[in-house]
């Protein structure tokens, strides 16, 4: 998708699934229900919301690029890292402040998810979708 001739962005669309995941912790998995969503207002981003309590979500943005290179090979630098694991399975590794938690998921919904995504934004389309007018504007006043 591309900008239209008028200079309008493309119609904001979205896609959210519900998924299991589970924490990795001291050799034991942890049922983590997760949604993961994808929004074309962000288009380089997947959400990642583990509802870790009643009330309680924990909200990491994992870049879609990456996402889709570390389903079949390690990929990622620095807080966020995603590996293919065993059984078909593929390993979040998400970093902060000298916190590790590791996430292991099923390939099959990540993978659904992202020709889902694609589907409404091409790879290397993401910026059509970006609104630049706050920034444009600013620089010129």
């Amino acid at each position: 998708m591309t900008m239209f001739s008028d200079g309008v962005l493309p119609d904001r669309r979205w896609v959210a699934r519900r998924v299991m995941a589970h924490q990795v912790r001291e050799g034991r998995r942890i049922p983590v229900s997760t949604t993961l969503r994808y929004d074309t207002r962000d288009p380089y981003a997947i959400e990642f919301t583990f509802h870790v309590a009643r009330g309680m979500d924990v909200v990491w943005y994992v870049d879609r690029g990456m996402l889709h290179a570390g389903v079949d090979a390690p990929a990622g630098t620095g807080d966020v890292r995603v590996a293919p694991a065993h059984a078909d399975h593929v390993l979040l590794s998400l970093e902060r402040d000298g916190h590790l938690a590791l996430i292991m998921m099923e390939r099959g919904p990540l993978v659904r998810l992202l020709r889902e995504t694609y589907a409404l934004v091409d790879l290397g389309g993401e910026s059509a979708h970006l609104d630049w007018s706050p920034v444009t504007d600013a620089l010129a006043s």
